[in-house]
C-alpha cells in the first residue's frame, strides 16, 4: 500500500478537519496515510521519508514550519497548506485568503455600529504572514472610513494584553488574528470587569467549534 506522510499540527482546529478530507480521499486511492506530528517536537524531515518511503507529502505548515521545503522532500510531490509565500515560489499551495479575512471581519464590526476598533495579531508570532496580512487589510479597510484602529506594540505578557484592553477607548470592537488569543482576550477583559460585547465586542477567525461554543 502506499504511504502519504502528512506533516501536521494536530493542535489545531483546521488541520483536524484537513486530515478527515484528506482520509476520504486516501480511501478511494487505497493509500496509507501516516500522520508526523510536528506540534511540539523538531521533526527529521529525512528519517521519516527514509523509513515510510512515501508517494506524495502534504504539509500544514500555518505556524513557519521552515524545514517542509522543497529541498527537503526532494522529488516527491508535496502539497503545502498555509505556507508563507516568502518561503518559496511555484509549488503547490492551499492558502486562506487573510487579507480577504481582515477586510471582512472590518466590514462585520463596522455595520456592528462601533466606532472604536482594534486589531490585536497572533501574540506567539506576531509578524508571521497570515496575522499581518490581516491586521492590515482590516487597519485599510477602516481607514478608509475615517476609523483610527489601535494596534498593541507589546503583548509579550498577559499585564501587556490588560494595560491595553484597559486603555482603549469605550465601547470597542476588537478583531483578533485567530480564535485561540481571541478567547484569551475575551478572559483577560471579563477579569478586568468590562462587559462583553457591551463594552469589548471581539472577533476571532477559523471558527474553533471548541472555542466558539464554550467562551462566555
Amino acid at each position: 500500500m502506499d504511504t502519504i506522510l502528512f506533516f501536521v499540527s494536530s493542535t489545531r482546529h483546521s488541520c483536524r478537519n484537513r486530515l478527515d478530507g484528506i482520509l476520504a480521499v486516501a480511501q478511494k486511492h487505497k493509500w496509507h496515510v501516516q500522520v508526523i506530528e510536528r506540534a511540539f517536537q523538531h521533526v527529521n524531515v529525512a528519517e521519516a521519508i527514509d523509513f515510510w518511503k512515501p508517494i506524495g507529502i502534504i504539509a500544514e505548515c500555518g505556524s513557519r514550519a521552515e524545514e517542509m521545503n522543497r529541498k527537503a522532500f526532494g522529488k516527491i510531490p508535496a502539497v503545502y497548506f498555509e505556507r508563507d509565500p516568502a518561503l518559496g515560489r511555484g509549488d503547490t499551495v492551499l492558502m486562506l485568503d487573510s487579507t480577504a479575512v481582515g477586510r471582512l471581519a472590518a466590514q462585520e464590526l463596522l455595520s456592528s455600529g462601533f466606532s472604536n476598533f482594534a486589531y490585536i495579531p497572533f501574540p506567539r508570532d506576531p509578524t508571521i504572514y497570515w496575522s499581518v496580512e490581516r491586521g492590515a487589510a482590516f487597519v485599510t479597510e477602516l481607514e478608509k472610513s475615517g476609523h483610527t484602529v489601535h494596534v498593541p506594540t507589546n503583548l509579550d505578557n498577559a499585564t501587556a494584553l490588560r494595560t491595553f484592553l484597559a486603555n482603549l477607548p469605550k465601547p470597542c470592537a476588537i478583531f483578533v488574528a485567530n480564535d485561540h488569543p481571541a478567547e484569551k482576550v475575551i478572559t483577560e477583559a471579563k477579569l478586568l470587569g468590562f462587559k462583553i460585547p457591551e463594552q469589548l465586542a471581539v472577533l476571532g477567525v477559523d471558527d474553533d467549534d471548541l472555542i466558539c461554543e464554550h467562551t462566555v
